[in-house]
């Protein structure tokens, strides 16, 4: 009897050691710690996906994500882009500003020259601003043909706090769109 269970154990052990435990990849855009290797630091804008692939002719949206804003008013992001290769579609406002009761988004697209303009405000009822981390722009970018774009954003690009002033921006992210 007493080699049956150490044959059951050895067995037991070596079924739980072969086991291989699943990693999974946690792509969280708002990671201090995963913007920190990637040279970034709050304030912040960074894009989610900061890579995406897509079959060209198809639309794409990357969504826009400030982390570590304190009293944030507005924004003026502006964002280069490839001309050649995608063309601004839309703009909504991110969840960060949704609460707003007079919350607002536009933008202003130069495709000549592949510079886009998003403002975005926040106009809530309690509150004249919001602080911390979250999406405030969701942009959509239609594929013209294939190839790799960097979507950048310009040193043009703005915080604000709600007496207009200037909130530094320390880091700033990057986003690829992969039309195939």
């Amino acid at each position: 009897m007493p080699l049956t269970v150490r044959h059951f154990l050895l067995v037991a052990l070596l079924i739980v050691g072969c086991v291989e435990l699943p990693t999974e990849a946690y792509e969280n855009p708002l990671d201090d710690e995963e913007q920190a290797r990637e040279g970034i630091e709050p304030p912040a804008l960074i894009f989610s996906p900061d890579s995406v692939s897509v079959s060209s002719g198809n639309a794409v949206t990357v969504n826009v994500f400030v982390m570590g804003a304190d009293s944030l008013r507005g924004a003026h992001l502006q964002i280069d882009y490839d001309n050649s290769l995608v063309s601004f579609t839309t703009v909504t406002i991110g969840d960060l500003f949704n609460d707003g009761t007079e919350s607002f988004v536009m933008a202003e697209d130069d495709n000549d020259n592949g510079l886009l303009d998003v403002y975005v405000s926040f106009g809530g009822a309690g509150s004249l601003s919001v602080s911390g981390n979250g999406n405030i722009a969701n942009i959509t970018f239609s594929t013209l043909t294939v190839g790799k774009t960097v979507l950048t954003f310009t040193s043009a690009s703005e915080l604000a706090d709600p007496n207009d002033n200037a909130i530094e921006i320390n880091g700033y992210g990057e986003g690829v769109i992969d039309a195939q």
